[in-house]
């Protein structure tokens, strides 16, 4: 709340992306798109808070990348996107271009962006 409220008085919106898994853990504290909106919704209001999702993050966690940016941004929570590709599976870190794993889930994921009118930043975010 704190962050978010100093933040916010100079205009800074702040973004939380989750990761499932790291390298070095089996378990994140905050494994999911619901457990993310439910911490960001607590801690602090819309213009202030929200999530940037990684789609390499989503896949990992098991998610559907589309169906996540759906909630976020109807919870009025999707600060940013980060488009990347990787295997489905727990502690994948793999950051391989846009839609060369999951070309139908890329393309679902941009037909939502544009559903839900998402202006917002797109990162790509490979390596």
């Amino acid at each position: 709340r704190e962050v978010a409220t100093r933040c916010g008085a100079h205009g800074i919106r702040v973004g939380l992306e989750f990761k499932p898994t790291d390298e070095k853990a089996r378990y994140s504290f905050v494994p999911s798109t619901a457990a993310a909106l439910r911490l960001v919704e607590a801690a602090g209001p819309p213009h202030r808070l929200g999530l940037v999702l990684d789609i390499g993050h989503l896949l990992a966690a098991g998610e559907n990348p589309a169906q996540s940016i759906a909630l976020a941004a109807a919870a009025s929570r999707l600060f940013g996107v980060q488009l990347n590709d990787g295997p489905s599976r727990l502690g994948a870190e793999d950051g391989l271009m846009v839609g060369s794993v999951h070309g139908l889930a890329a393309l679902e994921v941009a037909y939502w962006m544009r559903r839900v009118g998402y202006e917002g930043t797109v990162y790509f975010d490979t390596f």
